[in-house]
This record gives C-alpha cells, structure tokens and sequence, in this order.
C-alpha cells in the first residue's frame, strides 16, 4: 500500500512540475499563439466538453483511429500469415515495413495532406503505425 501511494506522489509531482514548467513558458512568451497556458486550456475544455458537437467530434476521431487499427490488424495479419508461407511474400513486404518504420510520422502526415483529405487521414496515419507491428509479431 505504501508503494502505491509513494509511486502516485511521484506521478502528481512530474505533473504538477511539467505543468509549472508549461505554465512559466506560456507567460515567458506571452502570446497564445504559440504557446497557451494551461488554466485557458482547462477553461476553454471546460466550455467545450458541454457541447454535442464536441462530443461527435471525439466519437469521429476515435471511430476513424480505431478503423485503421483494424484495418491494420487485418492485413498486417494477412501479409504475416502470407510472408511465412511465402518467401517471395516476405522479401517483396521487407522494404516497405522497413520503410514504415524508419520514416519519421510527420512525414507520412504531411505526404497524405497532400494526397488525400484530412478526413481520413487519422485510418491512413493509424493503419501505418500499427501495420507493422503487427506484420512483426
């Protein structure tokens, strides 16, 4: 029980530090802009989480991130499955795992703003970042 409440007092000390620390560097900016406090964030949460369009817009997300999880739990499953069957399989899907894992995020973010709409780019950026994984396990 002990070691519970010490690792919590832990948790809410990193927390309440990086929260002064974000705090200390909004005023140091003074411009929200670039760098809002955290009291306006929780005030403007605040205001937002009463309303319904904030609410569809978390079930849209969510739906959309959970769409590509499953997409690619799908086929990284499949191509898994057909890459120990198939040597030629796991040879021509090697490069592009590689390739996914190594291109840093933002990167694929910024390629598919330009290709595709924003609406669906959280299953495109999901489905990325689990695909392989999945395909390695």
């Amino acid at each position: 029980m002990k070691d519970r409440i010490e690792k919590r007092e832990l948790r809410l000390w990193a927390v309440s530090f990086w929260l002064i620390v974000w705090q200390l560097a909004s005023m140091w900016l003074d411009s929200e802009i670039l760098l809002v406090s955290p009291v306006k964030v929780l005030i403007r949460l605040g205001q937002m989480i009463g309303t319904v369009i904030f609410w569809k817009s978390i079930f849209f997300t969510l739906s959309r991130i959970a769409l590509g999880f499953f997409l690619a739990v799908l086929a990284g499953s499949a191509l898994a499955g057909l890459s120990s069957r198939f040597c030629r399989v796991h040879e021509l899907a090697a490069p592009l795992m590689l390739t996914v894992k190594s291109v840093p995020v933002a990167s694929f973010i910024i390629l598919a703003l330009i290709w595709f709409s924003s609406r669906n780019l959280s299953i495109l950026i999901s489905f990325l970042m689990v695909l392989p994984i999945i395909y390695t396990l």
